[in-house]
């Protein structure tokens, strides 16, 4: 597993993917990529990220290419 970020000046979280299976790749567009071989990958602690009924999320999900 590999896994790569960048945060704003403030602390805030920017852009990021993490890669089940390989070297991650700091990706263009802002937001968290998932991706790699998810073979065995239990997702359900991954699930707080996504945004509530309230429209809010810790970190936005960009992609997810498992």
């Amino acid at each position: 597993m590999g896994a790569v970020w960048r945060s704003t000046s403030d602390g805030r979280f920017e852009r990021g993917e993490v890669r089940f299976g390989g070297r991650a790749v700091l990706p263009g567009e802002p937001g968290l990529r998932l991706a790699g071989n998810g073979h065995g990958l239990d997702v359900s602690g991954w699930m707080d990220l996504l945004p509530d009924h309230e429209g809010g999320a810790s970190v936005p999900l960009s992609a997810i290419s498992i």
